[in-house]
């Protein structure tokens, strides 16, 4: 009970901060075999057309990972076939106490996300949500 409150008071926390562009986070998955996370999708800002699916995924690791990031919030976009094909158009870390560690927008690779991965999940459940 005391994890869920801490993990809602730091989601309402980044919510607020000025990068966060989703407006309704909704659990997607927990992952306890590589991350030891919990996974969000922003549910109104998911665009699906006849390929691709893209959303954005809030990750909040357990604790911070070697390079001090505890929250990652990533847009992605991924193939409606399977196997499932991602790629991360926009990334952003943040440590702690919420301040941004860093930023990526190079240019994406595709790869193949295995069912049971964060990326494979989390198109699974933005798949869902999708209008």
């Amino acid at each position: 009970m005391k994890k869920r409150i801490i993990g809602l008071l730091l989601l309402c926390l980044f919510t607020l901060s000025s990068t966060a562009f989703a407006a309704t986070w909704v659990y997607a998955m927990r992952d306890d075999r590589t991350y030891h996370c919990d996974v969000y999708i922003d549910s109104d800002k998911i665009e699906k057309n006849d390929r691709t699916i893209i959303f954005w995924m809030l990750v909040i690791l357990d604790r911070p990972n070697g390079s001090g990031e505890k929250k990652i919030m990533i847009k992605t976009e991924a193939t409606l076939t399977l196997p499932r094909n991602t790629r991360d158009l926009d990334l952003y870390t943040y440590d702690s106490d919420n301040r941004q560690l860093n930023h990526d927008n190079s240019p994406p690779k595709w790869y193949q996300a295995p069912p049971g991965s964060l990326s494979y999940g989390a198109a699974e459940a933005a798949l869902r949500y999708a209008k």
